[in-house]
Formats: structure tokens, C-alpha cells, sequence
């Protein structure tokens, strides 16, 4: 059974710096909170199972998907510094539910139960999950995805090299000086159902906060967007043929951001994006039959550049003809702006050159073929060929990896 549908959810979660609270603050400790691990469930005091350790207050749902594959991360950390860590995982949707899944797994976790929300209220967020991170003396350090708080993470609090009072609580800014070491954790993912129909597109952002904005993007195009991989490289089964459908009930808008690129941020993106789709994504090469760009001769759309200042690209589609006009793009730019418009896998040879375009293919709606010879007409050197290409697999995910 997959842990909730596609065709409804609202998924949110930042690890942006609200206003926060120490988790020793009083008011804490008057709030009613229900320990919810044992048969016997009992009141819960987070002063005396605090006891001068690090804490991570885990916000989550036993319906989120994303909530529950991050929690073999988090157990980790546990086992890692069992004495010095206190992962206290705070629910408050449903108590039956939530019994059931704690009874279904082994966590070392506690496991509250926080039937008024009030510390949901004393720690605002969007979203789930949702983690607070607090030292040893409990001061509020930052939030963040639990699946970014690592075994590094945790040894520069023990060690004393995170300085919570860096943190300017009130505007979220940080010392001068500690920026480049607190500010690597500030992630924002947001996916929701799009809520405005008849416009889609892409904003990229290349300068901090690094970011893409996708509007009223089917599930295909967000996957297509994140990986870098083209959609007619993308295979799935005919189940999941709602991946690429354009009706508003499948459209999604995706805000992510990040103030620091890396590997790992994106990694943790596309994670988030297989668990609230229920997919299981692998790369493979496979053969496939696919045009191959060995060169091409200068002419009147093609020249090689001679200037080293590139200017935006530009393009425009029908169902009768394409255009494209960019500057100082490699073969393989080329070849992928292509493969966009005949929805067909092109590659192209390498070479060391960079090309100005000025290409109009007028095909009249004749199909790839006619595309193919106008290509050939226009200066390319083309060849029709198979050759193992990477592609990407989605599948549903089996029980057994939820």
C-alpha cells in the first residue's frame, strides 16, 4: 500500500530560520505532551529526557512519505552518538496511526504525541519533515531536512564549532563571519498541486540563493528538469503513463532553493521527488536507435563562434516549424535542442569548437523524416545509428523500498 496519493497531497519543506525558540524555554515544559512508545502511553517531559544532550525535535506524520525514509537516517545518527543525541519525533494527526507505524518498526526514537499542536506553533514550518536542531545546553542551533544533519553536523556541536548566538534569530541573518560555516543547510523544497492553469514555464537562478521555479509541470518534466536528462531518454511502464499528462490534476509547481550548490542538495532533491511520487528511479544503458551529429559546415545558420560573450538563448516552436538563436553553444547544446523538438534521442560527436545559431527549420508538421532532410540541407552531417544511451527507469515503488 503506498503511504499516500499522488493526486492529492501538498508537500512543503524549508529549512529557512524563523523565529525560534530554545527548547529549554519554560513554556516548554508546561505543554501536554503523550510518550507514545510503549502499550501504556504516558506523559511525556522533554526537560528530564533532555539531560544535556544534542536534540533534534523531528516533526512528522505517519502519512508522509518523505517523513518516513528519512527516518533510517536519523536512526544512524542515534546509534552513532547514542549518548550524545536525543532524536525526539513529535506527531499530532492521529494517535491510532501513528501507534501502529511505532509498533511496526524499531526505532530508537521517543516518540510523542502532541494532540493540541502546540509545538508545532512554538516551532512555526510549512511542512513536514521538519527538524529543529538544539545543543547540548539546548539553544536552538537552526532547522533544516533531517536528511542534511550529519555525523559532521553533530560532531562541530559537541566540539563547541557552531555558535548559535551567530544566528540573528529575529531577521535571519548571520554573522559575517559565520556564514559559509552555518549557511551550507539552508535548503527549500516546495511541491504542491499548481493552482493556476493555462501557464507553464521555468525561472533559473544562478547566483545565491541558487533556485528553479517550475509552473504547472506534469511529473515527467520535474523529473526531466532535476535529473538534467532529456524526457525522450526517460522510460516507465504504461501504469504510469499519468506521469505525463498535462491534465491540471497532475500539474505541479516546484520552488526549490538552496544558498550553497552541491551535489548532495540536489541528491536530496531528487529523493524528495521519488518519495512524493511513490518512484523508483535507476539509471541504465540501453541501445537505442538515435541520430548522430558527426559535424557540421558553416553556413548561414551555423557559424563558428568568434567572440568569446555569449548572449540568451532564444526559440520558438509550432506544429509547422522550429527556431533557435543562441551563441557559443558546443555540438552537444545543438544536439539537445533537437532532440527537444523531433522527440527522438540525438547525440552528437565531440569536438573542441563553439557555434553561433541562427536555425529555422520550417517542416510543415511532415514528421521527423522531413525534419531529418532539412537538417541535412541546412549544413549538418547526420548518420542514423544504435548506440547505447543513458536513460533514465521509473517504476512504481515496491513495498519492499517504501
Amino acid at each position: 500500500m503506498r503511504k499516500f496519493s499522488v493526486f492529492c497531497f501538498i508537500l512543503l519543506f524549508p529549512a529557512v530560520l524563523f523565529a525560534q525558540k530554545n527548547i529549554t524555554d519554560p513554556e516548554i515544559s508546561d505543554i501536554d505532551l503523550l510518550w507514545i512508545n510503549s502499550e501504556n502511553p504516558s506523559d511525556y517531559d522533554i526537560m528530564d529526557r533532555i539531560d544535556g544532550k544534542i536534540v533534534l525535535l523531528e516533526f512528522w506524520e505517519h502519512w508522509c512519505g518523505p517523513c518516513i525514509t528519512s527516518m533510517p537516517h536519523l536512526q544512524k545518527l542515534q546509534d552513532k552518538f547514542p549518548d550524545a543525541v536525543r532524536i525526539i519525533a513529535v506527531s499530532g494527526d492521529d494517535l491510532k496511526k501513528s501507534r501502529s507505524f511505532i509498533d511496526s518498526k524499531d526505532y530508537g526514537f521517543d516518540f510523542i504525541f502532541d494532540k493540541d499542536k502546540t509545538l508545532h506553533k512554538l516551532f512555526p514550518h510549512n511542512g513536514i519533515p521538519h527538524t529543529v536542531l538544539f545543543d547540548a545546553e539546548g539553544r536552538f542551533v537552526y532547522t533544516s531536512h533531517p536528511e542534511l544533519i550529519d555525523e559532521n553536523t553533530i560532531e562541530k556541536i559537541i566540539n563547541g564549532e557552531y555558535n548559535p548566538s551567530a544566528i540573528d534569530i529575529g531577521s535571519g541573518s548571520m554573522n559575517e563571519n559565520d556564514e559559509e560555516e552555518q549557511n551550507h543547510n539552508l535548503i527549500s523544497i516546495q511541491l504542491k498541486k499548481s493552482q493556476v492553469e493555462g501557464y507553464s514555464g521555468k525561472s533559473r537562478y544562478s547566483n545565491p540563493p541558487y533556485r528553479f521555479d517550475l509552473k504547472n509541470y506534469n511529473i515527467l518534466e520535474i523529473i526531466s528538469t532535476i535529473y538534467s536528462h532529456s524526457k525522450f531518454r526517460i522510460l516507465y511502464p504504461e501504469e504510469l503513463s499519468y506521469i505525463d499528462s498535462h491534465d491540471p490534476d497532475h500539474l505541479y509547481d516546484l520552488l526549490y532553493s538552496c544558498v550553497e550548490e552541491g551535489p548532495g542538495k540536489i541528491s536530496l532533491l531528487k529523493k524528495f521527488v521519488c518519495d512524493a511520487f511513490d518512484l523508483a528511479i535507476r539509471n541504465e544503458e540501453q541501445e537505442k536507435d538515435v541520430w548522430v551529429i558527426k559535424g557540421v559546415k558553416e553556413g548561414e545558420s551555423i557559424k563558428i563562434s568568434s567572440s568569446d560573450q555569449s548572449y540568451k538563448r532564444s526559440s520558438r516552436t509550432n506544429s509547422n516549424s522550429f527556431y533557435f538563436n543562441a551563441s557559443r553553444l558546443t555540438l552537444q547544446d545543438i544536439g539537445g535542442f533537437i532532440e527537444e523538438q523531433v522527440g527522438f534521442p540525438v547525440v552528437a560527436e565531440k569536438n573542441e569548437n563553439r557555434y553561433d545559431v541562427d536555425l529555422q527549420i520550417n517542416h510543415e508538421g511532415q514528421g521527423i523524416d522531413k525534419i531529418y532532410d532539412l537538417l541535412l540541407k541546412a549544413g549538418f552531417s547526420i548518420e542514423k545509428e544504435k548506440r547505447k544511451i543513458k536513460v533514465l527507469v521509473i517504476e512504481l515503488r515496491t513495498p519492499s523500498e517504501n
